[in-house]
């Protein structure tokens, strides 16, 4: 897609909120006749739009002279096919800065793209790309309304082959629900998905891929617990021998508490890479409603690497606050600062073989995010 393609998708997806009476926030608007039957047919849709600058290294694609390059945007059109069905499509762009990501991503991608079906018995099916589902944040990983930062927690939704937002395949939903207020969500998936790698830009596959999302809803409003695992075979990992085949593992548990003035999240998980190292990371996040329309957000995450030594390594720690004003329900001003110490950096300095390898001493550097989000 050529740039001026680009900037009329970005203009698109400003002007249908505001300017469409078929926009979600217009509750009580009136559709446009003969173009869209509201019953049948949704758009909906969100843009990111931010400035970040890193004080010494970049780290998660800001630069130290700052960037703009950086936003989320989609558009998605629902099709209400029957009752019980709906078609969904999503397209994406996404600007990444100076991550090595940007050379492997296209200006605008098919992120989902799927059928669903629904029985009376609150059984949900789905079949194509999916969102898959794991944790709190992977299904709205990029909707900066409903994010307490630019970006969800790094060290377990960043983007990559253990990290995947979609699989090509199915998963099956289903609520049960008890008389006591308790109530169990599940979700089963099966599918596979594909990566390209940032060093080396090598393609690599992950099949048979299948896991479980379970979230146990408790009598206390807005307080919920979940536990989710997933495995499968991975060729072409780099690191591997042409054809191998790897199996890796994970495992998640996590907390959710939405409450009336304050939010409480965290999440652990721990990833087998199938090659005798293992990753254990982790993210607690507080957040405060001051006022009506200001909240306040402090966050805290983690990630260690364990070798097939035994040697551990503090792969990242990222310690963070965000102060955001609801200029209206669906737009949002942010402004976010992080102080970061870890070895996932975009460009690789002459001694990091030596910092990463033996002496463990992180490199460290602060940025800054301003943003404004929009969904409809």
């Amino acid at each position: 897609m050529h740039s001026h393609q680009l900037k009329a998708l970005v203009f698109l997806a400003w002007l249908i909120p505001n300017y469409l009476p078929i926009a979600a926030v217009a509750e009580d608007s009136t559709p446009i006749s003969g173009l869209m039957d509201r019953e049948r047919i949704q758009l909906h849709g969100y843009l990111t739009q931010a400035f970040a600058e890193s004080t010494d290294l970049g780290v998660n694609g800001i630069p130290t002279n700052g960037t703009s390059e950086y936003r989320n945007l989609a558009l998605q059109l629902r099709l209400q096919t029957s009752d019980q069905s709906n078609f969904v499509v999503q397209l994406s762009h996404e600007a990444v800065g100076d991550s090595p990501a940007a050379d492997l991503n296209d200006e605008v991608e098919l992120d989902w793209a799927f059928y669903e079906y629904r029985l009376p018995s609150d059984t949900a099916l789905r079949f194509g790309r999916i969102a898959i589902p794991f944790g709190i944040y992977n299904e709205i990983r990029d909707v900066g309304t409903l994010l307490p930062f630019f970006l969800p927690p790094q060290t377990l939704y960043s983007e990559g082959i253990f990290a995947n937002e979609t699989v090509d395949g199915l998963t099956v939903s289903h609520s049960f629900f008890g008389s006591s207020g308790w109530g169990l969500d599940t979700s089963l998936f099966y599918g596979e998905w594909e990566v390209k790698q940032f060093l080396t830009l090598n393609t690599a596959e992950v099949q048979d891929a299948f896991g479980i999302q379970l979230w146990l809803e408790t009598p206390i409003p807005g307080v919920r617990l979940g536990a989710a695992g997933r495995t499968g075979n991975y060729e072409g990992l780099d690191g591997t021998a042409t054809g191998e085949s790897v199996t890796f593992n994970d495992y998640l548990f996590s907390v959710e508490a939405e409450l009336d003035k304050v939010t409480a999240r965290a999440e652990m998980i721990r990833l087998d890479f199938g090659t005798g190292a293992t990753v254990e990371s982790g993210y607690v996040q507080l957040g405060f409603r001051v006022f009506d329309r200001l909240a306040l957000f402090l966050s805290s995450e983690t990630s260690n690497l364990i070798r097939s030594s035994g040697a551990k390594t503090d792969f990242t720690d990222d310690v963070a606050f965000s102060v955001s004003y609801s200029v209206k329900p669906n737009f949002i001003v942010r402004l976010e600062h992080h102080w970061y110490e870890g070895f996932n950096l975009d460009d690789i300095p002459d001694d990091y073989l030596l910092r990463f390898g033996l002496t463990n001493e992180p490199y460290k550097t602060q940025y800054s995010v301003l943003s404004i989000a929009t969904s409809f």
